[in-house]
């Protein structure tokens, strides 16, 4: 800043009294003049701790000393947390300025005028516009017209300063808390990034960390690290820890993006003050070492925050290079064909501005845009703006509002899949120190609602899941957007736009498998769904189990035989509305039998090729009381081709009709047999009669009366599948369907 030569009189203003409650204390001129000099070497150095507290002592021996008070106010000024105590010393300053100010003799007892320009700072980080206003105009009167610079400047913090007016009388209905202990820390936490599901936050904090106490900047604060909480079962945040010694190192690390899927981060390294954008990938729950990102990114100027979209395929980064607006500004890169970034193209007017911007977030919806600036309509320092992308470039960014903004730097903001949450750092009352992470909640979405998916791919042997896997989803318009679960959880994140279909593809070392199609609900449904697990190499069996009236049945239960070793595999009850699911390991061959007391089992024979694919089975089932004329198929009986004599593998399905009949005392069953339509009728009907006997006389010969039991062999005449296709090819799947052994009671009393 300039220094300001003209004098200005301010004996028409007027201030509230400053009461000095300390009492006077006697000390040597020598003493004083030690001291002060001392206390002004500190204050040239920005150890304003210690200059503090010995011009603190200076001003109980000379409290009316307006040097001396504009010193303790101009210190209180740069603090974090305590700069409106500089207001009580700045007003007993400003009352005795002058225009042939000594700033570092000791015997000088006037102020100089810039104690205005500060005053009025001060005034306007209390939300005094009025006063604040007021003395910027007093002190722009004095600045002379040569210095541009300064009187730019006061216009711009008068114009904050109307801003500020603005927003306070019209604040947003939100509810803003901290995020607490678990979170923040008597030191500085900032730079939030949440995961897509809001299930982890990862931020950078100056609390003690890598190289423990003594690893401090030569202005005594800890270096950056970054730190991580995972959120609890009850929804509360776990206790932060250090993110590891693969990122945190002795210097300087903080974090400024996460991909959508949680599996990569972006870091920001100081690299001796040259500053760059490095990323690490997540394997399992250890973090990679960071790599630097390509000269597309980083330069020699100095680049501090970047972002992803929820694609993968844009990347938004700041960067005070040349060819910008002024200060800092927003660029973006987007992904070549071959995986590498593109030269930068910066955001433009619209967004950035002759003064910094910084802290981009895109939203999962891609087109809504968080970034704070100090520029556009700020209230005070950096303010958080919002821009949705149209098709001709960005709309007018605009503020968040009061009490989102301060008067203060409201920067890092990060929202919410749904758009009704986000987390931002910022210097409040009542924060645990230095700036703290809050979680703003709104009652309505401030960004495109996106609903996220959760789901976990896992190996059903229970060992990691590859790190070459990769989901493809595949949107309406034919985009493919690729996501990564993590190694060790298994666990992926997709946020994905309401009202839509899309087409999820599974790979795992290069090979599919497995596919399926999502259907995205409205918001108003939930803006959170969880998918079934994904286990490689099983078969995933779900559905309902009812009566012929819809209703879950009381008592039921689903048996799952190994066809094989007749051993059983599980045993489940459904839910009370007759839902189930269950996962079935693949290369075995399963007899599933749906039950229930006084109801028809039903069978359903499925046997799964051993390989690692996944895929998902739907069975809804509807039992029916036993009465005559109800028929099952027993599906679970097996011949030979051409053959009727009953393979091992049949027995499993043969106990249990025989526990029916000993159950059931009165019941008279016909056993018959169907073959399709190929061969000879005669041959045909020969074969199915043979096989329904051999059926027949299974029972028999475990104690089934005969007067029981009718086999009727069909042949190919009761056909319940088509077994030609249009072409006029031979419908296998239909003739399968045929070939069958039937139940049915014909007598029930």
């Amino acid at each position: 800043m300039k220094k300001v030569i003209l004098f200005f009189s301010f004996a028409s203003c007027s201030f509230p009294g400053f009461c000095q409650n300390d009492s006077v204390v006697k000390m040597s001129r020598k003493e004083f003049n030690d001291r002060f000099e001392e206390a002004s070497l500190m204050l040239s150095e920005q150890f304003y701790d210690s200059a503090l507290s010995v011009f603190k002592l200076l001003h109980k021996v000379q409290p009316a000393n307006a040097n001396i008070n504009y010193k303790i106010g101009y210190i209180y000024l740069q603090s974090q947390t305590e700069k409106t105590k500089s207001i009580p010393y700045l007003e007993q300053s400003v009352t005795n300025i002058s225009r042939n100010y000594r700033d570092l003799e000791p015997g000088e007892k006037h102020s100089p005028e810039i104690t205005m320009y500060y005053l009025a700072i001060a005034y306007h980080i209390d939300y005094q516009f009025d006063k604040s206003i007021d003395l910027f105009q007093k002190f722009d009167a004095i600045v002379p017209a040569k210095n541009k610079d300064v009187r730019k400047d006061i216009a711009h913090r008068i114009a904050m300063c109307q801003a500020g007016k603005e927003l306070t009388n019209v604040p947003l209905g939100c509810i803003i808390m901290n995020l607490g202990d678990s979170v923040n820390s008597e030191f500085a936490d900032y730079s939030p990034v949440i995961s897509a599901d809001e299930s982890a936050v990862y931020f950078t904090s100056r609390r003690k960390g890598t190289g423990g106490t003594e690893n401090k900047t030569f202005l005594g604060e800890y270096y950056e690290d970054i730190w991580e909480c995972d959120k609890k079962e009850d929804g509360t945040w776990g206790s932060a820890h250090s993110i590891g010694s693969t990122i945190n190192t002795l210097g300087h690390e903080a974090v400024v993006g996460l991909s959508a899927d949680g599996q990569t981060l972006f870091i920001y390294k100081d690299d001796n003050g040259d500053g760059n954008i490095y990323e690490s990938h997540l394997n399992g729950d250890a973090w990679g070492y960071p790599d630097k990102m390509s000269s597309s990114v980083n330069s020699s100027a100095w680049e501090p925050s970047a972002c992803i979209s929820a694609d993968g395929q844009t990347l938004y980064f700041v960067s005070d290079r040349k060819g910008g607006f002024g200060g800092r500004d927003i660029w973006r890169c987007v992904k070549l064909p071959n995986g590498q970034w593109s030269l930068p193209t910066n955001l433009g007017p619209k967004i950035n501005t002759e003064y910094d911007e910084d802290a981009p977030f895109i939203h999962p919806d891609g087109i809504t845009l968080f970034f704070s600036s100090k520029g556009h309509k700020t209230m005070g320092g950096f303010d958080i703006f919002f821009s949705t992308k149209i098709d001709s470039g960005w709309t007018e960014p605009a503020n968040m509002g009061y009490p989102i903004n301060t008067t203060g730097d409201d920067i890092y903001y990060v929202v919410s899949s749904d758009g009704k949450r986000a987390y931002f750092s910022s210097v409040r009352e009542g924060g645990l120190g230095d700036k703290d992470i809050y979680k703003v909640t709104f009652p309505q979405a401030v960004a495109e609602p996106v609903i996220v998916f959760v789901g976990y791919i896992k190996n059903v042997n229970g060992n990691p899941l590859s790190d070459d896997n990769a989901i493809h989803i595949t949107s309406p318009n034919g985009a493919i957007t690729d996501f990564k679960a993590n190694t060790k959880t298994g666990k992926y994140v997709l946020p994905l736009k309401p009202n839509n279909e899309y087409r999820m593809d599974v790979h795992v070392d290069t090979v599919k498998v497995f596919s399926r199609t999502i259907e995205v609900p409205n918001i108003e449904t939930d803006h959170e769904i969880t998918l079934p697990t994904i286990w490689l190499g099983s078969v995933a069996l779900s559905g309902t189990l009812t009566d012929i009236n819809d209703k879950g049945i009381p008592g039921s239960h689903i048996v799952v035989m190994n066809n094989k070793t007749k051993e059983k595999v599980i045993e489940i009850t459904p839910k009370a509305d007759g839902s189930y699911y269950l996962s079935l390991p693949r290369g075995t061959d399963y007899n599933i039998s749906y039950e229930a007391e006084g109801y028809l089992f039903q069978s359903y024979h499925m046997d799964f090729s051993a390989d690692r694919t996944y895929s998902e089975r739907h069975n809804e089932v509807v039992l029916e009381k036993i009465h005559a004329g109800i028929k099952i198929t027993l599906n679970n009986i097996f011949f030979d081709t051409g053959k009727s004599s009953l393979r091992q593998e049949s027995t499993i399905e043969l106990k249990r009709v025989i526990d029916l009949m000993k159950e059931n005392h009165s019941i008279k069953v016909e056993i018959s047999g169907h073959t399709d339509s190929r061969g000879k009728l005669q041959m045909n009907l020969s074969l199915s009669q043979s096989r329904a006997q051999s059926v027949v006389n299974y029972l028999k010969q475990r104690g089934i009366s005969s007067s029981r039991l009718i086999a009727k062999g069909y042949g190919p005449k009761v056909p319940v599948a088509v077994e030609t296709n249009p072409d006029g090819s031979p419908n296998e799947e239909g003739m399968q369907l045929n070939r069958r052994v039937e139940m049915k009671i014909i007598e029930s009393k």
